[in-house]
């Protein structure tokens, strides 16, 4: 050891001669400033490599370091700024390898007063704002290790520092506390943020700490209040945060309170107002505590993840740490660590959420705050779904999500609670509806063929099989979508779910409006997320004696209301779409619980389904298409095509009934297209008195030229499919096809005609019918073969 520092000693000897020689010959203009700063930078290059080798230096090898640097300190004023600035990096190295902890108390005065200028720039009060900035740098770090390496900086012994010191102490905080707020740059005010970290580890005197604590927590305060921009580095935020941690910890917390009565127990100067003095000071520093966390609360929603995971330190710091002492202050940080832990972007969130959840196990208390603030979140949803900003809408309902997640957690769930939640989460659905009320609508032209021509791509891989958002599906509200599925999947775990989801069901009959469609919107994210598995959520979920009949039921009632919605012709609930796209969307859903046991209900529900296929609405057509191709997946067919073939009958027979009664709404004769081009020729022959119905309401309304159109659409598409087959088309020597007699209705004039005929004596004169038609002259084909009797005509009529 002997030898390496005196190898040290050779080492540094020359640059350490010659930097004392130019600086002393500087003053007679003998030596130049770069002369200067060029052995000021070769003693710093020797310092460096020796300060890599263990015990290579010593507090002695310091002094006479120390020796040239203080000529250089001593006229700060004339040498150039870089000469001072490295001759700071060399007592850097000094503090932290040479002398570490055996700075004498008047050597760490002095350094504390040297470097406080330099800092500053002022000896009376603290002006870091027009220092050299790599100069104030430089200052700041000598200030930190100075710190670091003795604790007090040499102030005072067994921890605590000297009266006399206490003045010059505080002239240094200040410095540094108006270098971090008022430093010309980030880099000195980052710099100066460190030190005073530094500054609270290393102080060992709670008493001079506690004097200093009011305007340390101001600065810290001043600096992340004006860190609500983009202009203050997060760094210097995340610095300021951890330094409030610390000095809270160490000067206000429960231990820190109780260990003061203690040492006051062990000098016998406790006394009962000694106790009182210290219970008011904690309670009057507890409320200005308060008021400087919640400058600090809107940094939960800082962009960087670093500041807000010292945030979450900070919070989980108090909570732990400081209950009594800052019991003002805990609802607030519960209420902060929930709102950090529902940021889903950020990184490691999970993790985030399990030590949240330990506090709370840990702690009754703060799971009882928890509840109080997620029921006041509660209340205020409706309105702020109100608001036609998205993102309070994204915040609160993320904060209302998670914090519903970690109070189900420990299975704390209360009756208000939850009956607070159902009803609030409806009327957030609505009011989001409201807001959102002014969306346009994309219309398609009618008798557009595109859904048909979507769906003869039956076999394709690209069927549609989900259907798109129709609430919130504007792209700046779709976290505001997610979040509302997310607490309606939630509300599903709770010991009362049955109750609630059946109190929302039972609204569907008893609302109207925006009410009416939030209800159903709800009732099918609460029926869709028990049908689903929720690996997540599994393990808090508390079944009733026969689950999965209760919620057949619910999804029974649900469907019915959607049948009764289907039911009300397309073209008279225009307005309505939104309803109508969710009652498919509930068909869908029954179709999937029920798989192929819902083929009958097709006889009900696959009319309702294609009218909308009609529909001028371009989104009301796409969920449609949705629910069609869900529905034929669910029953057990290939494709919409081969569902719609199985059941023509029953779509026939519903188109027929609306054709005879003469409804000319324009879906009628769009879903007879539809289906002749999905199901082609096969569909045909079902068609004849389809066809004659359409002739007849040609003939009435032929002075309608949509409708005539939309009619002649139907007979095209007829032609065009049945050329595709052979059977169908007509050539010479075809068979004559039996057709079945049209009847016709026998009016009093044709009965008038035949009575007159039977009485004519013509009649009985009249030759033999031939056996064969085809000899039979025209006038002979007109009169019956064996004309009836005047009692069976009559019978008929």
């Amino acid at each position: 050891m002997d030898e390496a520092r005196a190898k040290a000693f050779r080492s540094l000897k020359p640059p350490c001669v010659e930097l004392s020689q130019l600086v002393l010959r500087f003053k007679s203009k003998n030596s130049t400033g770069k002369q200067v700063i060029k052995s000021t930078e070769s003693l710093y290059n020797v310092l460096q490599e020796l300060s890599r080798q263990p015990a290579a230096l010593n507090e002695k090898l310091g002094e006479y370091v120390f020796f040239p640097l203080s000529h250089i300190f001593r006229d700060n004023k004339e040498l150039p700024i870089r000469a001072v600035e490295v001759a700071l990096q060399c007592l850097d190295i000094l503090i932290s390898s040479a002398w570490r902890s055996q700075i004498s108390s008047e050597l760490g005065k002095q350094l504390l007063i040297l470097l406080s200028f330099l800092a500053g720039g002022n000896s009376v009060e603290a002006d870091t704002e027009h220092v050299n900035e790599e100069l104030g740098a430089a200052a700041f770090q000598c200030l930190r290790s100075l710190f670091a390496a003795t604790g007090n900086a040499g102030l005072g012994e067994k921890g605590a520092i000297q009266p006399e010191n206490i003045p010059v102490l505080g002239h240094a905080i200040t410095v540094v506390l108006d270098g971090m707020n008022n430093g010309p740059s980030v880099k000195v005010r980052l710099a100066a943020s460190n030190t005073l970290s530094s500054m609270i580890i290393g102080i060992s005197d709670q008493e001079a700490l506690r004097g200093f604590f009011p305007g340390i927590v101001s600065s810290l305060t001043k600096v992340v209040r004006s860190g609500g921009g983009s202009t203050v580095s997060f760094k210097l935020l995340q610095t300021s945060i951890q330094t409030l941690d610390k000095i809270l910890i160490k000067v206000i917390s429960d231990q820190a309170t109780l260990g003061h009565v203690r040492n006051l127990q062990q000098s016998n100067a406790a006394t009962n107002d000694s106790q009182e003095t210290i219970d008011s000071w904690v309670k009057a520093t507890s409320s200005q505590v308060k008021l400087a966390l919640a400058n600090m609360i809107p940094l939960q929603y800082h962009e960087r993840f670093e500041v807000r995971i010292s945030l979450f330190q900070l919070c989980v710091a108090i909570l732990r740490n400081c209950k009594k002492s800052l019991n003002q202050s805990i609802a607030m940080m519960a209420e902060t660590l929930i709102v950090l832990c529902s940021q889903k972007d950020s990184e490691n969130v999970s993790e985030l959420i399990e030590k949240t959840k330990r506090i709370f196990v840990d702690d009754a208390d703060l799971l009882e705050l928890s509840k109080s603030s997620l029921h006041d979140w509660i209340l205020t949803l409706p309105r702020i779904m109100q608001s036609n900003d998205d993102a309070p809408k994204k915040k609160s309902i993320a904060r209302i999500s998670t914090a519903f997640q970690l109070i189900t957690a420990q299975n704390a769930n209360s009756d208000i609670l939850n009956d607070a939640i159902a009803f609030n989460l409806r009327a957030s659905v609505s009011s989001a509806i409201q807001a959102s009320s002014s969306q346009k609508v994309n219309a398609v032209s009618e008798g557009s063929l595109e859904v048909t021509k979507l769906l003869q791509s039956s076999s394709s891989a690209k069927q549609i099989v989900e259907f798109r958002p129709i609430l919130l599906n504007e792209v700046s509200q779709k976290d505001s979508l997610l979040g509302l599925r997310t607490l309606a999947q939630q509300l599903k775990v709770l010991p009362m779910s049955d109750k609630l989801q059946r109190e929302i069901i039972k609204t569907l009959r008893m609302t109207a409006g925006d009410d009416q469609l939030a209800s159903l919107w709800l009732s099918l994210n609460l029926l869709s997320s028990g049908t689903s598995a929720n690996d997540s959520m599994e393990q808090y979920l508390q079944f009733p004696d026969d689950p999965k009949d209760s919620n057949n039921a619910l999804l029974d009632e649900v469907y019915s209301f959607s049948l009764d919605v289907l039911a009300r012709p397309a073209f008279e609930d225009k307005s309505n779409w939104k309803l109508q796209a969710l009652a498919l969307e509930a068909v869908a859903l029954q179709a999937h619980h029920q798989q192929q046991e819902f083929r009958p209900e097709l006889v009900d529900a696959l009319y309702p389904i294609l009218e909308r296929m009609g529909s001028s609405n371009a989104a009301l057509q796409h969920h449609t298409m949705t629910c069609l191709n869900l529905v034929s997946a669910s029953c057990g067919y290939l494709s919409p095509g081969a569902l719609i073939i199985d059941n023509a009958d029953y779509l026939v027979n519903a188109v027929a009934l609306k054709l005879n009664t003469f409804d000319i709404s324009p879906q009628v004769p769009q879903v007879l297209v539809m289906m002749v081009k999905l199901c082609g020729p096969g569909l045909i022959p079902y068609l004849d008195d389809l066809i004659e119905s359409i002739f007849s309401i040609l003939a009435c309304y032929h002075g309608y030229p949509r409708l005539v159109e939309s009619l002649f659409a139907v007979l095209h598409a007829i032609v065009e499919e049945s050329v595709k087959s052979p059977l169908l088309s007509i050539g010479p020597g075809s068979v004559s096809i039996n057709r079945q007699p049209t009847y016709h209705p026998i009016d009093v004039s044709s009965v008038a005609v035949r009575l007159r005929k039977l009485n004519s004596p013509t009649a009985d004169s009249s030759p033999p019918s031939s056996p064969h038609p085809s000899t039979q002259s025209p006038q002979a084909n007109d009169e019956p073969a064996s004309p009836p009797s005047p009692t069976v005509l009559l019978n008929t009529i």
